[in-house]
């Protein structure tokens, strides 16, 4: 799909394969702020047209942690990469309390085997460490939350330290190639 999107010169072909598969998901309306997102969803519902490529996302109300888990599961087999969870408040332009990502994330483990250092803010840091887990895959895996500019600073001051140990880092899920999306680096594994 995305290669059919961003052709600059696209056939007659081209366009009617995309007119197929290219469609377009509205979950909100940002021209009416002031009133609540069930307000705005039912608003949207009533006037987007009947074309079979914009389509209005569902929405439905959970109680509880645990209603949200078991509509997540299900959204994950569906295909679905995560959930949204929104409360029924007004629209704020910017990053906001009311609309929160629900996603998975999985701890595993692999040696560290190089570093890189910061970049811009995080110059004279350490920005992330270079990575090998147990099938042999390489990979970048940045410094996660938790660690401040002295801690990165004291990593970076001792990173022979750090270098052929194993670490615990998190990921949201492996790419069909095997990559590891959005790892971060979580702390050393010398607990237990």
């Amino acid at each position: 799909i995305i290669s059919l999107v961003r052709k600059q010169k696209p056939s007659e072909q081209d366009r009617s394969e995309a007119s197929n598969l290219v469609q377009f998901h509205v979950y909100d309306v940002i021209t009416e702020p002031n009133f609540t997102y069930e307000f705005r969803h039912n608003m949207l519902a009533l006037q987007l047209p009947i074309v079979k490529s914009i389509t209005l996302i569902k929405n439905t109300v959970v109680e509880s942690y645990d209603e949200a888990k078991m509509l997540h599961a299900v959204h994950l087999a569906q295909g679905y990469e995560g959930s949204m969870l929104r409360l029924n408040a007004f629209y704020e332009q910017k990053r906001s309390y009311n609309l929160q990502k629900f996603k998975d994330f999985v701890d595993t483990e692999a040696t560290i085997v190089g570093y890189e250092a910061g970049k811009g803010k995080f110059e004279g840091l350490i920005g992330k460490f270079l990575m090998q887990d147990d099938d042999g895959n390489k990979f970048g895996c940045p410094i996660g939350k938790g660690y401040n500019f002295t801690a990165r600073r004291n990593i970076l001051d001792n990173i022979h330290d750090y270098m052929g140990q194993r670490a615990t880092f998190t990921y949201f899920q492996r790419t069909n190639a095997g990559s590891y999306r959005h790892p971060l680096f979580k702390t050393l594994r010398n607990y237990e």
